[in-house]
């Protein structure tokens, strides 16, 4: 990985820490299986070739300089074309392009070594620089004119693909995983680490001296109490300064980018909002938008073009926030990805234990084609907002007088600018005209439409105990089977006459059963109805002529 950052070489253990933001990478939990699966070639190689040299080699491994028995150390032959055949690794050289053996037989090999394997995506080898990850062990990577690997005239068995070394913990492993996949900055002169180098430099793969740096920096974390490396250790990879990256690459793994629209339905021409949620500091984010505009409008991070970086000082996790806009209705999309330098893009390999002498090491290097992409999107739909107006009346009549002692009331909810065969759901509530409290009376309804426009309607049952109160229908549309999240339309208006109810007041000495009154039912006033008065009269009249019969009738006799 190129260095991310062109900051001046930091000197001190503060700016090592500020650094570590630049070039933050979040690796995923050890309890993932890391083991690289071995790819072969789907037909054997027959003839041995020269591999590839790794990146930034120097010297010309192709002849050896120092009295090995290979003399060309890019040849892929004899145990090596087995191997590379098999799938495994093969190591070709060390740090300083060379074989390391000398007139006495293989001695130390100076890491990191230079290894070739079969990648399918590559189509045949690819090389790399490997790394210990374990400095009380041996290297075991020096070859013998059979193309074998040879220790002190033992063979040795060729690099088998292995799980993280689990001779390491769990933060262990995530520590050097972040290690060799960032370039950091070091202090390598004498103050730092009693070497040569005299200035501040990199630890990264750019030459053998930088190699050389990162190769500490890594067993600073396995063996951080070696004589010559102390304070080295202790100016760039202090307790303070791992606990750092640990708090970065420690996250969990949903933190690393997530995207969330923060309203999906935005009126065309109106401005839209995505909230972008990172842990990957220093990490290029690749932003990719369509089916409109899309401007960073807030928070720690640059975009240009379309790489987005957010800023090494920023507190993890980062909220971000792009402004979208789209002049007319359709969909808005926005995809942010990233390819952070987790765990599982490291490959490990080991050669086995053979008989009087310690096992040998556990080889770490970066495998581009197990890269982890991770990915966040969001949509936005530009489009005019559903708008939804509500008549309530008494389910019995159709008018909005209620009986004292309660009933039901239906709202009539008329609804424009839905998506037709999309589920919707309408839920109300009853409220005190009065004060605006509710009063905890409640209907729901959900329903698809047809069409863009069209109405649903919602019950409300009213018990006994608002007799003389005024009752107003707030209604709220939410968009699918749960109303969940933010309506897309709401109707609340306490003074809107056609949301309104009255409960007649409860007559004098009511009680239940009381017949229900209304206006039709009461004694008009200032008018006169003669029904009453003439029933009376004949009444009367019919009582009078029996009286008079009866009387006629006495006098006769």
């Amino acid at each position: 990985m190129k260095s991310l950052t062109s900051s001046p070489l930091l000197r001190n253990g503060r700016r090592i820490a500020a650094a570590i933001l630049a070039t933050a990478a979040l690796v995923a939990p050890a309890t993932l299986a890391t083991a690289a699966q071995a790819d072969t070639p789907q037909a054997p190689v027959a003839a041995p070739f020269d591999a590839p040299p790794c990146e930034n080699t120097i010297g010309n491994p192709s002849s050896d300089a120092d009295g090995g028995p290979v003399s060309n150390l890019l040849s892929v032959f004899g145990q090596r074309l087995t191997d590379y055949n098999a799938g495994k690794p093969v190591i070709l050289y060390n740090n300083i392009g060379r074989s390391g053996w000398t007139a006495g037989g293989s001695q130390y090999s100076s890491n990191p070594l230079c290894a070739t394997r079969y990648v399918a995506e590559a189509g045949g080898p690819v090389s790399s620089w490997i790394y210990c990850t374990y400095d009380r062990a041996s290297t075991c990577g020096w070859t013998n004119l059979n193309g074998e690997l040879e220790r002190n005239g033992s063979v040795l068995p060729g690099l088998e693909h292995t799980d993280p070394d689990l001779r390491l913990t769990a933060d262990q492993q995530k520590l050097q995983s972040y290690i060799i996949q960032n370039d950091l900055p070091v202090i390598a002169g004498p103050d730092g680490s009693g070497g040569t180098l005299g200035a501040d430099t990199v630890a990264n793969n750019s030459t053998s001296q930088s190699r050389a740096l990162r190769q500490n920096l890594v067993h600073c974390i396995d063996n951080p109490e070696r004589d010559s490396a102390i304070v080295f250790c202790e100016n760039n990879m202090s307790a303070s300064i791992q606990s750092r990256i640990l708090q970065v690459i420690g996250a969990d793994r949903a933190t690393m980018l997530a995207a969330l629209a923060v309203a999906p339905r935005v009126d065309p021409g109106a401005e839209g909002r995505v909230v972008l949620t990172t842990t990957l500091a220093g990490i290029p984010l690749q932003v990719a938008s369509s089916g409109g505009s899309l401007t960073l409008c807030d928070g720690p991070a640059t975009l240009s073009g379309s790489t987005l970086r957010l800023n090494a000082d920023a507190a993890l996790p980062a909220e971000l926030t792009f402004c979208v806009t789209r002049p007319d209705s359709g969909t808005f999309s926005v995809e942010v990805t990233a390819t952070p330098p987790v765990l599982e893009n490291i490959g490990f390999m080991q050669s086995a234990r053979y008989v009087g002498d310690t096992l040998c090491q556990i080889f770490s290097t970066v495998a581009d084609e197990q890269q982890q992409v991770i990915t966040a999107r969001a949509t936005l739909d530009f489009r005019v907002s559903p708008s939804i107006g509500t008549s309530l009346v008494d389910a019995a009549d159709g008018d909005r007088l209620i009986d004292w002692r309660g009933g039901t009331v239906v709202d009539t909810v008329q609804y424009r600018n839905l998506t037709p065969g999309v589920e919707y759901t309408l839920v109300g509530e009853l409220m005190h005209q009065a004060d605006g409290t509710g009063t905890g009376i409640t209907g729901t309804v959900t329903f698809t439409p047809s069409a863009s426009e069209g109405s649903a309607e919602v019950s409300f049952v009213i018990p006994e105990g608002y007799a003389g109160k005024k009752l107003v229908a707030f209604e709220r549309l939410f968009e699918g089977t749960e109303p969940l999240g933010t309506p897309v339309a709401t109707h609340e208006d306490l003074n809107d006459a056609t949301q309104t109810v009255s409960v007649n007041a409860a007559p004098a000495g009511g009680s239940p059963g009381t017949p229900q009154t209304k206006p039709s039912d009461l004694a008009r006033t200032g008018s006169f109805d003669p029904a009453p008065a003439i029933a009376v009269a004949s009444t009367l009249a019919l009582l009078g002529a029996v009286v008079v019969i009866s009387q006629r009738r006495k006098n006769r006799s």
